[in-house]
């Protein structure tokens, strides 16, 4: 994971940052929304998208 992470553009890592202030510090999707300057439905269009990156590339680093 440490190394998906490490090849992440940095707009998509500032957002799975954000995504663990939601966990670890009850943020809200709207909360971070506002943190980056985006919308929410923006904000979980992004999460999703990158949370699929992330399973496909930790699986490619797994299986190659």
């Amino acid at each position: 994971l440490q190394r998906a992470l490490k090849e992440l553009p940095q707009d998509e890592l500032d957002i799975v940052v954000k995504l663990y202030l939601l966990k670890e510090k009850n943020w809200t999707e709207r909360e971070i929304a506002k943190a980056l300057g985006i919308s929410q439905v923006a904000v979980n269009k992004k999460k999703k998208k990158i949370l699929k990156k992330l399973r496909n590339m930790v699986i490619n680093f797994e299986t190659g």
